[in-house]
């Protein structure tokens, strides 16, 4: 047991699974600094791990959950800084840090996205080749709805999801039946997200939420890019169920690696050296891939190039 910052008291407490605290130079003992990223609603501050003498020109961005802090993401810099990947590690839109919407609400990935795409120009700008993503939670669905709009998108090799949302419909679902809520409310909800004047009356947003959007092993036939995809049979805050389904549909494209007796986005904690091997081997693949003229149209197209 250790004590990471100040000294411990009587009084309120918390407990955190993000396990690292801190700026990565004080949590890991990486050289790291603050950069502040051009985002479309202003200033996201973020750290940078530089990869140093080894750096491949591959650079990630790491994208928390809901309700979390970017301390979320450190867990996966130690191993991204030996494969001589630089990490940007950054806040988004109504995290506390990043300035929030107008409305001031999550849109589950539907707008936050836009802040991982300026996180990917910002490295584009200094000097990376390509941008691995990765996202924990709420964060896997903010990566996957880049991955699809981002005008960036041909610099993305593949991406990382580790306890991810693939389809807010079931997450809702899922948390209904734990309140043991009719089962009607949950579909009542959809609908009244995804109209304009009810969400606004409703929840305040900004704008609809179109939940068909989010459901990714709906939309499976349009996923492009490898991903690896880690997800505990004992999450319980976001069933596996949607996981299984699109890893069963697109075994191309899907590196399927389940844990057991881990909680949401505590695979790494139940078993690091694991975790640590499964990442390092996948993004080992990604940037021994040849680049393709024109960027990463397909996966069987990087194939056929190899």
């Amino acid at each position: 047991m250790r004590v990471d910052i100040g000294t411990p008291a009587p009084g309120p407490a918390r407990w955190t699974s993000h396990i690292f605290v801190g700026d990565p130079a004080r949590s890991l003992g990486l050289p790291s600094r603050d950069v502040i990223v051009d985002g479309e609603l202003g200033p996201l501050p973020a750290w940078v791990v530089d990869a140093g003498p080894e750096a491949s020109g591959t650079w990630a961005v790491l994208v928390h959950g809901r309700g979390a802090m970017r301390e979320e993401c450190l867990r996966a810099v130690p191993v991204l800084h030996e494969q001589g990947i630089t990490c940007l590690v950054p806040s988004y839109r109504n995290d506390s840090l990043a300035p929030a919407s107008p409305d001031g609400l999550i849109a589950l990935g539907l707008t936050e996205w836009r802040d991982v795409d300026a996180c990917i120009r910002y490295c584009l700008d200094q000097g990376a080749s390509e941008v691995v993503l990765f996202g924990w939670s709420m964060g896997g669905a903010i990566v996957l709805q880049a991955l699809e709009h981002s005008e960036h998108r041909d610099k993305i090799p593949g991406i990382v999801l580790d306890g991810p949302v693939i389809d807010w419909v079931e997450v809702i679902e899922h948390q209904a039946r734990l309140r043991r809520l009719p089962r009607m409310l949950g579909g009542l909800v959809r609908a009244l997200l995804g109209d304009r004047w009810a969400s606004r009356l409703l929840v305040g947003a900004e704008q609809p939420l179109d939940l068909a959007t989010t459901r990714w092993q709906v939309r499976a036939d349009e996923l492009d890019r490898p991903i690896l995809l880690i997800h505990s049979r004992d999450d319980d805050v976001v069933p596996v169920g949607a996981s299984v389904t699109l890893a069963g549909l697109r075994p191309d494209v899907v590196r399927f690696e389940p844990w057991d007796d881990a909680r949401h986005v505590k695979e790494w904690n139940v078993d690091p050296d694991r975790w640590n091997a499964v990442v390092a081997d996948f993004v080992s693949g990604l940037t021994r891939r040849p680049a393709v003229p024109g960027g990463y149209s397909s996966v069987t197209e990087q194939e056929n190039h190899g």
